[in-house]
């Protein structure tokens, strides 16, 4: 019986001490469970490290950003770069400002290109428009003193010279006159500009009213734009001459014209002269229009060369 005390004891022993083993595994695991879970502290010198860090970043990409804005800058930006970086290579910003002075260098000649271009036939123009004026007051509403801008030859006024140039007899009279004085008005325009057709006008326009004046019968009354149209003729030929084949075409599709106009105003003329709708064409004022634009190139070919100093 004391033997199974014993062991009844010894077994009662073991049980306790397999819980208090039991109760010390279990306290153990849990410290070490909360001990994982439990943030570290870190060390000091590696959160500065840290901050230092994030600081050089952030610094680097705004260096970045402040870098592409330089580079996508509007053209004509008057922002300057540097031309270029050490060692004579070009950075991003010189090529910039290079593009940016080509496309301004292009859009000025565009502009001057197009404003040279909207300007062409302003003198014609101007000369129609003062024939289309002086008609409709002389033939829509018959103001009595169009009349006196005719050239009398009888009374002649210093002025008729030139203002008998803008009156016509009649609508045919005018259409003839004004097609061919846009043709060859342009061309003359095109070559010499606004001031240069309006001279080559008045200047012809006078030396066939003169011519006119002095060789046709006193009892004549001159007007019309022809003498001052065959002018133009003689004056679009002449300025095409050069050594450029594209002009000596220009000059030979126009002279052949020319030329043929002439030699019909010769054969009229020798030929009593010609009548339409009651009046007579004035072949010596177209003859003398004629003659006076190759006095006038001719002139002003003589003239000395204008330094560009």
């Amino acid at each position: 019986m004391l033997s199974l005390c014993c062991t009844s004891g010894s077994s009662s022993l073991l049980a306790s001490f397999h819980a208090a083993m039991l109760i010390r595994r279990t306290e153990t695991g849990l410290w070490a469970s909360s001990q994982a879970v439990k943030p570290s502290c870190p060390h000091p010198a590696l959160t500065s490290l840290s901050v230092h860090l994030r600081q050089r970043l952030a610094s680097r990409q705004q260096r970045v950003c402040q870098h592409q804005r330089f580079n996508t800058r509007p053209v004509g930006s008057k922002l300057q770069v540097a031309a270029s970086a050490p060692g004579g290579q070009n950075t991003p910003g010189a090529a910039t400002n290079a593009s940016s002075s080509q496309v301004n260098k292009k859009n000025y000649s565009a502009a001057s290109a197009a404003s040279v271009s909207n300007t062409t036939g302003t003198g014609v123009f101007i000369l129609l428009l003062l024939n289309l004026i002086i008609f409709v007051l002389d033939h829509t509403l018959h103001l009595p003193q169009i009349q006196r801008l005719y050239l009398d030859h009888l009374a002649p006024r210093w002025w008729q010279f030139l203002t008998s140039s803008f009156c016509h007899a009649s609508w045919a009279h005018l259409s003839s006159n004004t097609f061919l004085l846009y043709v060859f008005g342009k061309i003359v325009e095109e070559e010499e500009g606004i001031w240069g057709v309006w001279f080559t006008y008045i200047i012809t326009a006078v030396g066939a009213s003169v011519a006119s004046y002095l060789l046709q019968p006193k009892a004549t009354i001159s007007l019309g734009a022809s003498g001052a149209v065959f002018g133009l003729f003689a004056v679009s030929v002449l300025v095409k001459l050069s050594f450029n084949l594209k002009k000596l075409i220009e000059c030979g599709i126009l002279g052949q014209f020319v030329i043929k106009q002439l030699l019909q105003e010769t054969v009229s003329l020798k030929g009593g002269g010609t009548v339409i709708a009651g009046h007579h064409v004035g072949h010596i004022a177209h003859l003398a229009g004629a003659l006076a634009g190759v006095l006038l190139v001719y002139s002003l070919s003589r003239l000395p060369a204008v330094s560009k100093h």
